[in-house]
Protein backbone atom coordinates (compact mmCIF):
# COMPACT_ATOMS: atom_id res chain seq x y z
CA UNK A 1 0.00 0.00 0.00
CA UNK A 2 2.45 2.35 0.90
CA UNK A 3 4.44 1.70 -2.43
CA UNK A 4 1.45 2.37 -4.29
CA UNK A 5 0.98 5.73 -2.91
CA UNK A 6 5.04 6.57 -3.66
CA UNK A 7 4.21 5.34 -6.80
CA UNK A 8 0.99 7.71 -7.42
CA UNK A 9 2.62 10.79 -6.19
CA UNK A 10 5.90 10.58 -8.39
CA UNK A 11 3.71 9.81 -11.35
CA UNK A 12 1.77 13.09 -10.35
CA UNK A 13 5.29 14.95 -10.59
CA UNK A 14 6.47 13.51 -13.68
CA UNK A 15 2.83 14.14 -15.08
CA UNK A 16 3.49 17.98 -14.26
CA UNK A 17 6.52 18.24 -15.39
CA UNK A 18 5.34 17.04 -19.09
CA UNK A 19 2.33 19.48 -18.59
CA UNK A 20 5.04 21.93 -17.84
CA UNK A 21 7.33 20.86 -20.78
CA UNK A 22 4.29 21.47 -23.33
CA UNK A 23 3.39 24.56 -22.23
CA UNK A 24 6.76 25.72 -22.76
CA UNK A 25 7.08 24.33 -26.57
CA UNK A 26 3.55 25.83 -26.94
CA UNK A 27 4.72 29.26 -25.79
CA UNK A 28 8.14 29.12 -28.02
CA UNK A 29 5.99 28.13 -31.27
CA UNK A 30 3.77 30.98 -30.53
CA UNK A 31 6.42 33.58 -30.78
CA UNK A 32 8.06 31.61 -33.66
CA UNK A 33 6.96 33.93 -36.62
CA UNK A 34 6.32 31.56 -39.69
CA UNK A 35 8.32 31.21 -42.17
CA UNK A 36 6.72 32.77 -45.50
CA UNK A 37 7.64 35.07 -48.62
CA UNK A 38 9.11 38.21 -47.67
CA UNK A 39 10.13 37.41 -44.03
CA UNK A 40 13.33 38.48 -42.85
CA UNK A 41 15.41 36.08 -41.59
CA UNK A 42 19.24 34.75 -40.00
CA UNK A 43 20.95 31.78 -41.31
CA UNK A 44 22.34 29.16 -38.35
CA UNK A 45 23.42 26.16 -37.74
CA UNK A 46 25.36 25.18 -41.01
CA UNK A 47 27.94 22.94 -40.13
CA UNK A 48 30.15 22.11 -43.56
CA UNK A 49 33.61 24.20 -44.28
CA UNK A 50 32.00 25.29 -47.12
CA UNK A 51 29.06 26.98 -45.64
CA UNK A 52 29.42 27.61 -42.36
CA UNK A 53 30.75 31.16 -42.71
CA UNK A 54 26.87 32.25 -43.83
CA UNK A 55 26.00 31.58 -40.19
CA UNK A 56 24.61 34.85 -38.68
CA UNK A 57 23.50 36.05 -42.01
CA UNK A 58 20.46 37.73 -42.97
CA UNK A 59 18.57 37.97 -45.69
CA UNK A 60 15.04 38.00 -47.19
CA UNK A 61 12.78 34.68 -48.11
CA UNK A 62 11.91 34.70 -51.87
CA UNK A 63 10.67 31.52 -52.69
CA UNK A 64 10.04 28.13 -51.19
CA UNK A 65 11.11 25.05 -53.41
CA UNK A 66 8.39 22.72 -53.20
CA UNK A 67 10.48 19.51 -54.30
CA UNK A 68 13.63 20.52 -52.17
CA UNK A 69 11.71 21.82 -49.32
CA UNK A 70 14.57 24.84 -49.43
CA UNK A 71 13.95 28.25 -49.18
CA UNK A 72 15.55 30.32 -51.44
CA UNK A 73 16.77 33.51 -49.16
CA UNK A 74 18.11 36.80 -51.10
CA UNK A 75 21.38 37.61 -48.64
CA UNK A 76 21.83 41.23 -47.74
CA UNK A 77 25.61 40.42 -48.12
CA UNK A 78 24.76 39.53 -51.63
CA UNK A 79 23.31 36.48 -53.90
CA UNK A 80 20.63 34.40 -53.19
CA UNK A 81 21.07 31.07 -51.66
CA UNK A 82 18.73 28.03 -50.60
CA UNK A 83 18.63 26.84 -47.01
CA UNK A 84 16.60 24.28 -45.23
CA UNK A 85 13.88 25.40 -42.62
CA UNK A 86 16.05 24.20 -39.68
CA UNK A 87 18.78 26.69 -40.73
CA UNK A 88 16.65 29.28 -40.88
CA UNK A 89 15.21 31.38 -37.97
CA UNK A 90 12.88 34.55 -38.20
CA UNK A 91 14.70 38.17 -37.28
CA UNK A 92 12.77 41.25 -36.73
CA UNK A 93 12.77 43.54 -39.58
CA UNK A 94 14.22 46.22 -37.41
CA UNK A 95 16.63 44.18 -36.10
CA UNK A 96 17.79 42.92 -39.53
CA UNK A 97 18.15 46.73 -40.65
CA UNK A 98 19.74 47.16 -37.53
CA UNK A 99 22.34 44.44 -37.97
CA UNK A 100 23.01 45.58 -41.90
CA UNK A 101 24.08 48.71 -40.59
CA UNK A 102 26.55 48.17 -38.15
CA UNK A 103 30.00 48.17 -39.55
CA UNK A 104 31.14 44.74 -39.89
CA UNK A 105 34.37 43.73 -37.17
CA UNK A 106 37.38 42.09 -38.92
CA UNK A 107 38.37 38.95 -38.38
CA UNK A 108 41.35 38.32 -36.31
CA UNK A 109 44.39 37.89 -38.53
CA UNK A 110 41.77 39.67 -40.92
CA UNK A 111 43.42 43.55 -41.26
CA UNK A 112 44.31 45.81 -43.57
CA UNK A 113 48.21 46.00 -45.55
CA UNK A 114 48.45 48.74 -43.66
CA UNK A 115 47.14 48.29 -40.14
Amino acid sequence: LLCAAKLEGLLETVWAGVEKANEHEAAAAATEAPLEVGVEVRVHGLASAAAKHMNGGLGRLHALDESSGRWHVKLHSGGTKAFKAANLECVAAGEAEAEAEAPEEEEEGQGSLFG
